[in-house]
């Protein structure tokens, strides 16, 4: 059901503006943010909770923003 809404939302963005947009769907807000940078360029990717670990350990340490300043300084 995410699925359909986002992609409805992303194919207005494309058609309306001629923009790119990559969303990510997870049960935070702060993953979600995560999933919409691996979903980049102009992508939709939802993590299923049950596979959040197994999506995050798979990921380089940079796209965790904020938290891993000081790990890639």
């Amino acid at each position: 059901m995410a699925q359909l809404a986002v992609s409805a939302t992303t194919m207005g963005v494309r058609t309306e503006l001629g923009l790119p947009i990559s969303v990510g769907v997870a049960r935070m807000k702060h993953l979600a943010k995560i999933v919409s940078q691996a979903a980049k360029p102009d992508g939709l990717l939802v993590v299923d909770p049950a596979q959040e670990l197994d999506f995050l350990h798979e990921l380089p340490v940079g796209l965790m923003g904020a938290y891993t300043t000081a790990i890639t300084a």
